[in-house]
């Protein structure tokens, strides 16, 4: 199928192996986590994705594709913990992804406010993680304070 991201896949197709755990930060509505799913295998995939409706949409991909080893979280990743407040234009539609899976796909015509609570990953607990990505528009070095010692 046609990802509009051919380049992840072969990213991940060379640098992830079997039963990697990964973290998706900025999973929207979980392309990247599940290629990343596919790849693991038995690996977990620790998804963060703050705007809600987003997140329901990526749960509900989850749960309609039967995907085991992706655990969501709904929040933001920053360098610190507490509460964070964004602005987005977002719709969806049921349509086939180009994943190979079936799910719900957004386009930009509704306006959504979005309050969600931000973290730092140094201050969550996670198994060996051996890749990252991070797509939060430009908010990525501000993750990457918050996770200096993980």
């Amino acid at each position: 199928k046609n990802f509009h991201e051919p380049h992840f896949k072969k990213i991940v197709s060379i640098l992830v192996k079997k039963n990697f755990n990964c973290l998706d930060i900025g999973a929207h509505i979980g392309m990247h986590s599940i290629i990343l799913s596919k790849k693991v295998g038995k690996g977990k995939i620790f998804s963060f994705e703050s705007d809600s409706l987003i997140f329901s949409l990526f749960q509900l991909n989850i749960l309609k594709n039967n995907f085991k080893n992706i655990i969501p979280f709904k929040l933001a990743v920053t360098n610190k913990t507490g509460r964070s407040m964004s602005l987005s234009k977002l719709n969806y539609e049921n349509k086939n992804l180009n994943t190979g899976v079936t799910g719900i796909e957004l386009n930009s015509s509704y306006n959504s406010g979005n309050n969600s609570a931000s973290v730092k990953i140094d201050e969550l607990s996670f198994p060996k993680i051996s890749f990252v990505k991070i797509d939060i528009q430009g908010s990525e070095f501000l993750a990457l304070l918050g996770m200096k010692n993980s």
